[in-house]
């Protein structure tokens, strides 16, 4: 069996902060390119505007399937 040499690692990842507009709420906030609003609560809120409708349809359709 060959010997192995285990050497623990650490490092630093620097990413840029970009000043950046919530669509969702209009408030400024700073974060990385790929972050598109300012908070868990505001992705939640543009979520359920954008696939409220479907998944109520989808909930009736369950309740109805149910009876």
């Amino acid at each position: 069996m060959d010997k192995i040499r285990e050497i623990p690692l650490q490092y630093t990842r620097r990413i840029p902060l970009v000043e950046k507009l919530c669509p969702t709420c209009n408030s400024t906030f700073e974060g990385p390119k790929v972050r598109i609003y300012c908070s868990d609560e505001c992705r939640r809120k543009a979520d359920w505007a954008q696939n409220g409708k479907a998944r109520n349809a989808r909930r009736k359709d369950r309740k109805d399937e149910a009876k």
